[in-house]
């Protein structure tokens, strides 16, 4: 294990909350958006999951708006790393878990 770095890291951290349905995990996300250092990514896969064109579940139908959601581009949301801020990202873990490597 690699001995504890007293030099910040060059970029902000990402988190990431995986989390269950009904579970108050948006209220803690809310909490999350008042802190100016911090920018918060809302469940990036979950246009995937139900909208994508290798969706998950057909739950709410063939609507996309015009839009394509897949994976790229969920991951893409996730990595601005240009930013100064911490990532944050809430998502929920069965909505995410058939697009992450």
């Amino acid at each position: 294990m690699a001995p504890f770095s007293k030099t910040p890291p060059s970029e902000p951290p990402l988190i990431i909350l995986w989390s269950t349905p009904r579970s108050a995990s948006t209220a803690f996300e809310k909490a999350m958006m008042q802190h100016p250092g911090i920018m918060v990514i809302h469940e990036p896969f979950t246009d995937c999951y139900y909208f994508g064109n290798e969706r998950c579940s057909a739950r709410y139908g063939n609507y996309s708006g015009g839009k394509v959601f897949n994976k790229k581009g969920a991951y893409a949301a996730i990595g601005p790393k240009n930013s100064d801020k911490v990532r944050f990202v809430k998502e929920l873990a069965f909505q995410a878990r058939p697009y992450c490597e």
